[in-house]
């Protein structure tokens, strides 16, 4: 009986004037604490059911609050300061994560997700406007990036192995800092139509010299050994 008590312990504490409250349990390895302290305001909740944990912290005056849970491997953690609103949430679902972390007075949001393997990541901070959403599905690739401000959009996609950049500054065609160029074809043989800029070059045409190559090439295929030239020697036989 002993071991059935020490194994399942129930522990409750409360000092009244200054206001303290313990609650500590483990009954089958789940453990509960709840702490409080009324005059200064303090909460905290932990509890591990099943393996699945859960923390509630607070102090009402400075306004923090946690969450943080792992129901059968699934992770989730809210964290704010009301005042300051700090916010996030982390999750991840049948391997499927998701990542929320926003700041409302700095305006930044962040979405982090990996389903089957096809990734979406979506990242903005509304005051200074920027979207970035990138995505992997069945292994074509797309992402868009954008600064609604500056105006900057990026779309790049591989869909069957058929690349197709666009890129482009709303407010500034074909400068340096913002080619337009598309490409069709393998990573190692692009095609490009562009300005001849330094992030755009314009593709070679076939049989352009370039210095020194073509001559060497020529000697290559047209002359043996010692310099001579196997067409004249078959005239001359």
């Amino acid at each position: 009986m002993e071991l059935d008590i020490l194994k399942q312990e129930v522990i409750v504490y409360i000092n009244i004037h200054r206001s303290w409250v313990i609650v500590f349990t483990n009954i089958h390895r789940s453990w509960v604490i709840v702490f409080t302290n009324i005059h200064r305001s303090w909460v905290i909740v932990f509890t591990n059911i099943h393996r699945s944990w859960v923390i509630v912290f607070t102090n009402i005056h400075r306004s923090w609050v946690i969450v943080f849970t792992n129901i059968h491997r699934s992770w989730v953690i809210v964290f704010t300061n009301i005042h300051r609103s700090w916010v996030i949430v982390f999750t991840n679902i049948h391997r499927s994560w998701v990542i929320v972390f926003t700041n409302i007075h700095r305006s930044w949001v962040i979405v982090y997700t990996n389903i089957h393997r096809s990734w979406v990541i979506v990242f903005t901070n509304i005051h200074r406007s920027w979207v970035i959403v990138y995505t992997n599905i069945h292994r074509s690739w797309v992402i868009v990036f954008t600064n609604i401000h500056r105006s900057w959009v990026i779309v790049y996609t591989n869909i069957h192995r058929s690349w197709v950049i666009v890129f482009t500054n709303v407010t500034g065609h074909g400068s340096l800092s913002s080619p337009t160029f598309t490409g069709h074809g393998s990573l190692s043989s692009p095609t490009f139509t562009g300005h001849g800029s330094l992030s755009s070059p314009t593709r070679m045409e076939v049989g352009e010299k370039n210095e020194g190559e073509t001559e060497t090439l020529t000697n290559d295929l047209h002359m043996t050994e010692g310099g001579k030239d196997r067409g004249s020697e078959r005239q001359r036989r």
